[in-house]
């Protein structure tokens, strides 16, 4: 029995300092940078209203059961960021 795939792998080109930002803060809620990124599009989207409040991505099985760090959610609220922070 074949199944197919859940989720479409999706290449792209960004910015060095964005994917390192993205390596820190991925690693940071203990998740990889691939579904670290997948949140914030997720979010992102429902408050744009291209997706619906009540999305929820489709699980998989791949990579089997991981031990890492208790994962944080996304805050919804804007982190105002002063130029010594950065």
């Amino acid at each position: 029995m074949t199944t197919a795939l859940v989720k479409k792998p999706f290449a792209t080109r960004i910015d060095e300092q964005i994917q390192q930002a993205l390596s820190e803060a991925a690693d940071e809620k203990g998740v990889s940078i691939a579904k670290y990124l997948e949140q914030l599009l997720i979010h992102n989207l429902k408050i744009a209203g291209t997706l619906p409040d009540d999305f929820k991505p489709k699980k998989t099985n791949w990579g089997g059961k991981r031990v890492t760090k208790p994962k944080k959610a996304i805050d919804d609220t804007p982190t105002d960021r002063t130029s010594d922070e950065v």
